[in-house]
Formats: structure tokens, C-alpha cells, sequence
């Protein structure tokens, strides 16, 4: 055995070593940065998800004491029938984000597996450095997330201040439709910047 390739493989072993051993502080640094990311994309809300002022609300009131009996059962069953509608899509974004939430449990509980494989490129094919780019996209999937609920939110605000209950309701509803298709993208956008398998 050449001196050479000893060294280099004594190297790479205690490298190795170093890095399986501080898997977890590797990997909670990689989310306190995305963390921090994040945090600071949520400024872009204004501090509120609801897109019902109360002015808006009073609004809507003043709009619906001129309709007629007729017209407004037509909207009760509109209202009835987009709350069916929101609710899904509501329950929808929740069980992406549940999902998200336990994939980045299941990728983080076997983090000291690919890093101690993290410079063995010749027999795991990259494993740890790919790895390392998941947990990336992992985490940086927030920041996204952030970045559709402020889209969602400025538009909401421009919908809302119609006078047209019921095309403000169907226009919510359609926001809200994008919001979870949105949400559900954020996995794919991730992982295409970082290059993630």
C-alpha cells in the first residue's frame, strides 16, 4: 500500500469520524439558518394572515342590508357552499404541512448515517453530500412557504376591498386554490435549487 493512499484514507476516516459524530449540530445549524430565513421573510406579512378587517366586514354588511330576500338566500347557499370549499382547501394546506413536517423528523433521525458516508464519494456515491443539500432544501422550504402566504395575503388585500360579496367570496376561494397548489410546490422548488435528489 502506496504511503500516499494511506494518509488520504486515514484522512478521510477521521474526517469521517468528526463529521458522523456532529451530525446533529450540523443539522440543527443548517435549520437555525433557514430558521433565521424564515423569521425574517415573515416581516413581509404585515403581522396578520386574516384578510377580514373589520372595515372590510362592515363593508360587506352595508352591501347585503340593500340586497333582496331573494338574492340574498342565492348568496347563503354561495356562502355555504364556498365555506365546503375553503374548509378542504384548508385541511389540504394542513396535511402538506404535516407531511413536511414529518419528513424533515424522518430526515433528521437518520442524520449521522450519510455524513459519516460524507466523504466516501467513491463507495456511497455522493450519499452525504446530497444529503447535505436535502436538508437544505428541507429547511429553506419555509422560507417559500412564508413567501406564498405574503403573495396570498397582498392579494387577498386587493380583493377585498370590492364591494361585490360574491365575487369576493369566489375570488378568495380562488386564491385560496392557488395558495395550496403553491404550498404543495414548495417541495419541488426546494429541492430544484439545491440540487437535491
Amino acid at each position: 500500500i502506496e504511503p500516499a493512499f494511506l494518509i488520504k484514507w486515514i484522512f478521510k476516516a477521521v474526517l469521517a469520524s468528526f463529521v458522523a459524530s456532529n451530525a446533529w449540530t450540523i443539522t440543527m445549524a443548517v435549520f437555525d439558518l433557514s430558521q433565521s430565513i424564515a423569521a425574517s421573510a415573515s416581516g413581509l406579512l404585515g403581522g396578520t394572515l386574516s384578510p377580514f378587517s373589520q372595515t372590510t366586514i362592515d363593508a360587506f354588511v352595508a352591501t347585503l342590508e340593500t340586497e333582496t330576500i331573494g338574492r340574498l338566500v342565492l348568496i347563503l347557499l354561495q356562502s355555504v357552499l364556498s365555506w365546503a370549499i375553503l374548509f378542504l382547501i384548508t385541511v389540504g394546506i394542513l396535511i402538506l404541512l404535516i407531511v413536511r413536517m414529518v419528513e424533515i423528523y424522518l430526515t433528521v433521525s437518520i442524520a449521522p448515517i450519510p455524513f459519516a458516508a460524507f466523504y466516501g464519494k467513491e463507495w456511497t456515491g455522493g450519499m452525504g453530500a446530497n444529503y447535505l443539500r436535502s436538508l437544505f432544501a428541507l429547511g429553506f422550504q419555509g422560507f417559500f412557504i412564508m413567501v406564498c402566504l405574503s403573495i396570498y395575503t397582498t392579494m387577498m388585500q386587493n380583493v377585498l376591498n370590492s364591494t361585490d360579496v360574491v365575487g369576493a367570496m369566489w375570488s378568495y376561494i380562488a386564491y385560496s386554490g392557488v395558495l395550496l397548489f403553491a404550498v404543495g410546490k414548495t417541495d419541488r422548488i426546494a429541492k430544484t435549487i439545491f440540487g437535491a435528489h
